[in-house]
């Protein structure tokens, strides 16, 4: 089988993954094997996991930015999301810092991916307490470099750390903002 492929097709091969893997890595790909040139071919779009497919998937929590004026309760408030039965592998990192058992919610609007928000009325608590992502919860607010919000979100995140915000309203979940899945009104971040 060797004697059937002629000595320039190997030399050919290897300069084409080669010079395929140099155009990879000037766009920023990194190529471990070389033949991945030939599987990424007749490839348009790759669809990558950002939570596991290039990492081990580990979340840290890294600290807390309470802002200025900020409602009091809200380290609570992030204890019972960090103990709740449904936290994701994001409300679970905060256990390290904020420990408390999960109490019964009045309301609660579990987290979505779709949505990229919850939202919980706690008893004994007044209003309503909303975690998630800035972009989804406020808009084009969240990067308002003019507040002290926008700019704390747009700083964290610029370093490469998934930034949430804790924001607080003074209406409680309704049964209807329930079912709809709809933030509260007067939402501001804590």
């Amino acid at each position: 089988l060797t004697a059937m492929i002629p000595l320039g097709l190997v030399l050919m091969t290897s300069i084409a993954f080669a010079v395929g893997a140099a155009k990879l890595a000037s766009q920023q790909v990194l190529v471990n094997e070389l033949p991945a040139v030939e599987g990424l071919a007749r490839v348009d779009i790759i669809c990558l996991d950002k939570t596991g497919t290039l990492t081990i998937g580990e979340i840290a929590f890294d600290g807390a930015h309470p802002l200025a004026g900020s409602v009091d309760g809200w380290e609570e408030v992030l204890a019972w999301y960090a103990a709740s039965p449904d936290a994701n592998a994001t409300a679970r990192a905060m256990r390290t810092t904020y420990s408390a058992e999960a109490s019964d919610p009045a309301a609660y609007i579990p987290f979505s991916s779709a949505r990229k928000w919850s939202a919980v009325s706690l008893p004994g608590a007044a209003g309503t307490w909303v975690m998630g992502a800035p972009e989804m919860v406020f808009g084009d607010a969240a990067t308002d470099s003019s507040t002290e919000f926008g700019r704390s979100v747009t700083t964290l995140a610029e370093t490469g750390r998934r930034t949430l915000v804790l924001a607080h309203s003074a209406t409680a979940l309704s049964d209807a903002d329930v079912e709809a899945e709809r933030l509260p009104a007067g939402v501001a971040p804590a």
